[in-house]
């Protein structure tokens, strides 16, 4: 008798790359400032709207979205809309992005630009030694 095992769940990819860097044990003030601003450029999201007049703008162009639709609540989006519109409300302002899953080079990507952009700005205090990821 053969026994075999069936995932039925989420399997990922388990590969990996491996990647050496230089660098001081404690992170520079412009080292942290580079840090944060390429977060915010690369992974925060574009700004989309300030006030609720552009938030429904940006529902209806970018994603195609009539006003019915949005405020019908059986839509799954209207509670989305809904949560942004509060956040209008309380200050905030909206940011959109996408990030593709099935695009392991994104990834790669953003360490590699990171990384490019701390040893070029950070005056000598990061050195990326085995940065290809290729393996």
């Amino acid at each position: 008798m053969i026994i075999m095992k069936i995932r039925t769940d989420f399997v990922t990819n388990s590969s990996s790359s491996s990647f050496i860097i230089g660098r001081k044990m404690q992170l520079t003030e412009k080292q942290k400032e580079l840090v944060l601003n390429f977060v915010q450029s690369k992974m925060l999201g574009e700004p989309v709207a300030n006030t609720k007049e552009e938030l429904l703008q940006y529902y209806k162009e970018e994603q195609g979205w009539s006003e019915s639709e949005l405020n019908n609540a059986n839509y799954r989006v209207h509670a989305e809309y809904n949560k942004a519109i509060k956040a209008i409300e309380k200050g905030f302002s909206i940011y959109a992005g996408r990030v593709s899953f099935e695009d392991e080079d994104q990834l790669t990507d953003l360490l590699q630009g990171l990384w490019k952009v701390l040893e070029k700005e950070s005056c000598d205090d990061f050195v990326g030694i085995d940065t290809s990821l290729e393996y």
